[in-house]
């Protein structure tokens, strides 16, 4: 990471999200800061879901808020903050082939999504023996490793939030090795995983789903 970046900080403070039936996510505080790599945690369900997108400006919590950099507006957040992989909002169709997706990813960033464009994309990035795999076949280091990668594309992406990414295979040393890669180019990263998982976290600052703490959790 350059170390004369500017520091960037997304922040939620008691964000809670309900629909008419249940609580979606129970208050809940968290802080991203550019270049370095935060942990959400709590059992799987819909609380990982509505915290991306709350945290994206996609989603009004019911109560609290967010800003980056003291801005609470959620425009301010709509295309700052990319959402990775997050299950029935950025996850890719499983039957696409990994070509597809970069291809449609390189043209939303503004590059040319021509076939050599994507290969040499794959080629760059270490990906080249996958690209005619479908996302569903991909493994999860790989799977995890492209669209993180591909969610950085675009010029005006300070965070991003990965959201569960064990539920492809990813082990923790696997999606932190990616994160590393986001936040060498001063992206701040989220990453939502379960209880059981941030349990073996060492030196990352994590928060637990439902605790409307301010500081950050020392890993158990």
């Amino acid at each position: 990471m350059d170390e004369n970046a500017p520091v960037r900080t997304l922040e939620a403070r008691g964000v809670a999200v309900r629909n008419r039936q249940r609580t979606l996510l129970e208050p809940t505080s968290l802080t991203v800061r550019s270049g370095q790599v935060s942990v959400a945690y709590g059992d799987p369900g819909h609380g990982h879901t509505a915290l991306a997108l709350v945290l994206a400006g996609r989603l009004k919590p019911d109560r609290g808020s967010v800003s980056i950099g003291g801005i609470a507006a959620p425009k301010a957040r709509q295309g700052t903050v990319a959402l990775v992989d997050v299950p029935g909002v950025s996850e890719p169709d499983p039957r696409n082939k990994l070509s597809t997706v970069v291809g449609e990813e390189l043209a939303m960033a503004g590059f040319s999504p021509a076939r050599r464009k994507v290969r040499s994309w794959l080629g760059e990035q270490g990906f080249g023996d996958f690209g005619k795999e479908r996302m569903e076949d991909l493994p999860g280091a790989v799977r995890i490793a492209a669209l993180a990668r591909l969610a950085s594309l675009r010029d005006d992406v300070a965070f991003a939030v990965m959201t569960l990414p064990e539920l492809h295979g990813g082990l923790p040393e696997w999606w932190m090795d990616t994160a590393r890669v986001l936040t060498d180019e001063n992206i701040g990263v989220l990453v939502t995983t379960s209880t059981s998982v941030a349990a073996n976290l060492v030196d990352i600052p994590t928060y637990p789903l439902g605790q409307a703490a301010t500081e950050a959790e020392e890993p158990a």
